[in-house]
């Protein structure tokens, strides 16, 4: 090999090496932790060692990049290796603190970075988890402790709720404090839009949320910020001044919201557009808050059963005939009645007083007079005695009226075969002829039925001459009856001709088959 050849090789080796050198320093530089961002599994699968330590060690520094100094925050992350290998996938509470020493409860690669863990016991095997949170002391104690009771009062002042069990129903956190207790809520990730209080990563069991005491002022509260499949929210004492209307429209089997205690003025611009959600809601507590008009678009939940306004300074008590309605169907209704609404027959020019729930509304769109201004019950107990004293003349009005009908349907059916019956003609009848019976009997036959005949038709001159006798008649079957008489089926066997007919006279049949009418 020449000394050219020799050359050229060592270039290439030297560009190879500084190649493959620069690129390591672009994937170091790149594999660290981005500030404020927490690293999920997918995240570190392609940047991390397969060693459990180097994994443990990538996510407590991510982890560790999104805590200041001193925080203790309440954690919750059942999928999370840190929480797995620490807790066993029960709550931790994680102290950052570069002046407390580690209690050693975390891995040793998340030590290293300041971090302390406290383990929550009592949470397992159990469908509803309280949390009682507290301020955290200016100075921090040494040692931090390994494990926390459940009951006992967690000093924390930050909240990451991850992940929760699917199989969890009720969830309650609870400032333990005379004033609200400041508590900040941190994103899973850098790029989540959702905040969240409580969140489950699978379909979730959760029922009931209850939230009382702590300051969320500076919260987003949005979709999602806890589960749709709610059936009771309380958010008690929270300094709430308003909630979303998405936040609103995001249950869909809400029966109960209380968010008494906060600063609203106003909730439910619109009602959800969902029927099932519509339909649901049974209970409203808005006691101690911030409304000066009376939210009467609460009024349109069909299924509203309690509502508590006291607390509020509502000065307008003005509603509508429907409103009012609406109103005493309700079995909890408690509002302050403002000082100018007292009933008197003043401040009411355009409307009438009415009293409701030992409430007085001035009372619009009214046809009623003023001496019948009480309406229905004074409570809950008269409404539902009310109620059912309705339900059961409802119910004997509707069988009444149903034998009614049934007994005229009855009726008209019985009419119409009786006159079917009647214009129907009888099927034939067999009676007695003249050959059967004397002439006499069958001449007071047939003077029964026509009496007066015998003095007009009978002695007539000219019937008398075309007159049959009955002997030489066959009188067969009754075809026909009716407004005309009886008509009968006769056969003439034999007659006797006069000899002295006229010859131009045509002679008459032997035997003669006609009908014989009775009129």
């Amino acid at each position: 090999m020449t000394s050219r050849q020799r050359g050229v090789l060592q270039f290439l080796a030297g560009f190879v090496g500084v190649t493959v050198l620069c690129t390591g320093l672009v994937t170091a530089q790149n594999s660290g932790s981005g500030p404020g961002v927490l690293r999920t599994s997918a995240d570190s699968s392609s940047n991390s060692s397969s060693d459990d330590d180097d994994t443990a060690a990538y996510f407590a520094r991510g982890y560790a990049s999104t805590m200041a100094e001193d925080e203790q925050r309440l954690t919750i992350m059942t999928n999370s290796l840190l929480t797995e290998s620490v807790c066993d996938g029960e709550p931790m509470v994680i102290l950052k603190s570069a002046t407390v020493p580690t209690n050693g409860a975390c891995l040793t690669a998340q030590s290293r970075y300041n971090l302390s863990c406290a383990c929550l016991s009592g949470y397992t095997n159990t469908t509803a988890w309280s949390f009682r949170i507290g301020v955290p002391n200016i100075k921090q104690t040494s040692p931090f402790p390994t494990t926390i009771s459940q009951g006992n009062v967690l000093q924390v002042n930050a909240l990451m709720m991850l992940d929760i069990p699917p199989n969890l129903r009720i969830f309650k956190i609870q400032g333990e404090s005379s004033n609200v207790v400041p508590v900040n809520l941190e994103k899973s990730a850098s790029g989540d839009d959702v905040l969240a209080i409580v969140r489950s990563q699978e379909v979730s069991a959760l029922t009931k949320v209850d939230i009382l005491n702590l300051d969320l002022s500076e919260v987003p509260i949005g979709d999602g910020f806890v589960p749709s499949t709610l059936s009771s929210l309380l958010m008690r004492r929270c300094n709430l001044s308003s909630l979303s209307q998405s936040f609103l429209e995001s249950f869909t089997a809400l029966a109960s919201l209380n968010v008494a205690a906060n600063k609203l003025s106003s909730i439910y611009t619109s009602l959800p557009g969902s029927a099932e959600a519509l339909n649901a809601m049974t209970d409203i507590n808005l006691a101690n808050n911030s409304f000066t008009e009376f939210p009467s678009q609460l009024l349109q939940f069909p299924n509203l059963r309690n509502l508590d306004l006291s607390g509020n300074n509502i000065t307008n008590l003005t509603v509508t005939s429907d409103e009012l309605a609406a109103i005493s169907q309700l079995s909890v209704f408690q509002i302050d009645t403002p000082a100018t609404f007292v009933g008197n027959g003043s401040g009411c020019d355009s409307g009438e007083w009415q009293k409701v729930h030992n409430t007085n509304f001035c009372v619009l769109n009214s046809t009623s007079n003023t001496s019948s201004a009480t309406v229905a019950s004074e409570g809950s107990g008269d409404d539902t005695t009310n109620w059912a004293i309705f339900m059961l003349v409802t119910g004997f009005g509707g069988c009444l009226m149903g034998f009614l009908l049934f007994f005229l349907a009855t009726k008209f059916v019985q009419h119409q075969q009786e006159r079917k019956k009647r214009s129907t003609s009888p099927g034939a009848e067999d009676v007695q002829t003249s050959r059967a019976v004397d002439i006499t009997v069958t001449q007071e036959f047939y003077n029964s039925l026509h009496p007066t005949l015998n003095a007009d038709l009978l002695n007539d001159p000219l019937i008398m001459s075309f007159r049959l006798k009955y002997k030489d008649l066959h009188i067969g079957r009754c075809i026909s009856k009716g407004g005309f008489g009886l008509v009968y089926t006769e056969l003439m066997r034999e007659m006797q001709f006069d000899n002295n007919r006229p010859q131009s006279e045509p002679e008459p049949d032997i035997a003669t088959a006609g009908f014989l009418s009775s009129t």
